[in-house]
């Protein structure tokens, strides 16, 4: 790095940006990698969720008009 800086500047401040990019994505990528699995939780409970209050609703109706027949 010394000797890109003693024969241009604009190739010192480069590999610094470089370097400063790769920092911050290194930082943002490790706690998004070590919570992805607590994402993937989250979002499945979600779903399932979803899928067993829709399917009480679903229940529930067809238990409600089973009575109105009879």
């Amino acid at each position: 790095m010394a000797n890109l800086a003693g024969r241009d500047g604009t190739a010192m401040a480069y590999a610094q940006n470089i370097h400063r990019h790769d920092a911050i994505a290194d930082c943002l990528a490790s706690p998004t990698t070590l919570w992805l699995p607590v994402y993937g939780v989250g979002a499945a409970l979600l779903v399932g969720l979803g899928a067993w209050s829709f399917g009480r609703a679903r229940l529930g109706r067809r238990t409600v008009a089973g009575r109105r027949s009879a």
